[in-house]
């Protein structure tokens, strides 16, 4: 056992297997300890210690529906040894069963194990930032010692043996997915407590996106079961920060009844908050999207040419990677690449990924002359991407609307590529505060044209933005801070509120 600190008369607060934490020295005789009489204790003498009343907290860690009242451990318990020359204590936290009901310690960095699933409709097959979101946090939260599983639907991920591999247990739930929506439509109709069969065992249910259904119904069977429960929203709609979504809100009372039961919520950015708290009460924190800065790395010009030839592109590049959907903008910068051909003899556009839009851009690049000057990628695998990246010298993402974050932003930031973004969602967050690049209204290509042309004509201002890109990156986006606060998040929600402002 961890001696944690050290009271007078040779006095220890010990950690031990059913506490979270050693109380702080001092804090018997003050009584900072709420629900708790203590005695003070005389030179060489140790005097009772024992509950004034059981410590409850029903309506954060209920262990049956909502409303009922929580059990938890009843009384702390103290115990004397010899060990050495003095006197050690241990103090039995009244802790929740919530947070040792598998006999486990949980206390996450402290050095204990935590039983984590992650559940969501949209992991692979499904392409885009939920997928990647998930897939990542499992890796590092694995790597930070922790059991965890991604709980999704019954379909072939393409990540079975990497997941094997990792140690991360890919729990797929049986029923109809539909085809469009990626969404599983059987569990849509059915009970929470049926999905909460396949939840019994974890001690954290994180859910991922806030308007799907095995997200909804684990937060639902999580809070009764008695976890501890919390969800990720990674959207926002047209003018989330409207009134009007408070009163759209009311009208779509599902949504409202599942976001209830969050003990906490998690937004990717201060719009996906805002967006969020149309439909909930439940507390939201901030903890933006993560991006692996040891996959997505600068590299020298020589390094640069290299991947280039590799790759078969030729000159300095404008890039773009995302979905090739309307409001993504892609045929904006399509038109505004127009303008930046005719200024600049060098410059060529690389486009990767595929959507519904990508037969129309193909069209519309011949209808404006540039199509010798565009070269579309489609799909790049996940292990190619990190050398597109590197191969740019500017990076466009110029959506439309409903962008709650972008993850490629902080993967061309990570890679130290100065970024052209558009001021929609949480965009401007991440760029105006890391100052990796420059905004420009949605929809604006000749905003857009010169915010490239700007980049591209001036080789030190295209460095320094590259470079506080990817100090940002470090010090706030990197995988592994994104994950430490996850867990701490984790922690918190484990840990009862009436003790967790004393560590």
């Amino acid at each position: 056992m961890e001696v944690l600190q050290k009271g007078p008369n040779n006095l220890h607060a010990v950690a031990s297997p059913l506490c979270a934490r050693g109380a702080p020295a001092g804090c018997w005789n003050n009584r900072r300890w709420k629900g708790l009489r203590t005695s003070c204790w005389p030179a060489g003498c140790l005097q009772g210690l024992h509950t004034q009343h059981p410590f409850r907290e029903p309506e954060r860690y209920p262990l049956g529906n909502r409303g009922k009242r929580a059990r938890y451990n009843p009384r702390p318990r103290l115990v004397n040894e010899e060990h050495g020359c003095g006197l050690h204590l241990q103090v039995h936290l009244p802790v929740p069963l919530v947070a040792c009901r598998s006999g486990r310690v949980l206390q996450g960095s402290g050095g204990s194990v935590m039983r984590i699933a992650l559940v969501s409709d949209w992991y692979y097959p499904k392409v885009g930032g939920v997928a990647s979101h998930m897939h990542h946090l499992a890796i590092h939260l694995r790597e930070r010692g922790h059991e965890v599983a991604i709980v999704t639907n019954d379909l072939e991920t393409g990540k079975e043996e990497e997941l094997e591999k990792l140690g991360i247990e890919l729990r797929k739930i049986p029923g109809t997915v539909s085809p469009i929506l990626g969404i599983n439509l059987t569990y849509s109709l059915k009970s929470n407590r049926e999905l909460g069969e396949y939840l019994k065992d974890f001690d954290v249910i994180h859910s991922h996106h806030a308007f799907t259904p095995l997200s909804l119904k684990a937060v639902k069977a999580g809070r009764n079961l008695g976890k501890a429960t919390l969800l990720t929203t990674h959207s926002i709609s047209l003018s989330h920060e409207s009134s009007l979504w408070k009163a759209l809100g009311l009208t779509f009372p599902l949504f409202s009844h599942y976001l209830g039961f969050p003990h906490r919520i998690i937004a990717v950015s201060k719009a996906a908050k805002a967006f969020i708290e149309h439909f909930t009460d439940s507390p939201v924190e901030i903890i933006p999207n993560g991006v692996d800065d040891e996959l997505f790395r600068p590299i020298s010009e020589g390094e640069k040419e290299k991947v280039k030839e590799e790759l078969g592109i030729e000159g300095r590049v404008v890039l773009y990677v995302s979905r090739m959907s309307p409001r993504k903008g892609p045929h904006v910068l399509l038109n505004a690449f127009q303008r930046i051909a005719r200024e600049f003899d060098d410059v060529g556009l690389v486009m990767v990924g595929s959507g519904e839009m990508l037969p129309l851009l193909k069209a519309q690049a011949k209808f404006l002359g540039i199509s010798e000057r565009v070269r579309f990628m489609g799909y790049v695998p996940n292990e190619l991407l990190p050398k597109v990246y590197a191969s740019a010298d500017v990076f466009v993402l110029p959506s439309i609307t409903a962008e709650a974050f972008g993850i490629v932003v902080l993967e061309a930031m990570a890679s130290g590529v100065p970024v052209v973004a558009t001021t929609v969602g949480g965009i401007p967050e991440v760029v105006e505060r890391s100052g990796s690049g420059l905004l420009v209204p949605p929809g604006d290509e000749l905003a857009l044209g010169r915010a490239i042309g700007r980049i591209l004509a001036d080789e030190d201002f295209a460095r320094e933005l590259g470079e506080a890109g990817r100090r940002a990156v470090e010090a706030e986006y990197s995988w592994k801070v994104v994950a430490g606060k996850i867990e701490k998040a984790y922690e918190e929600v484990l840990l009862p509120p009436r003790l967790s402002y004393l560590f």
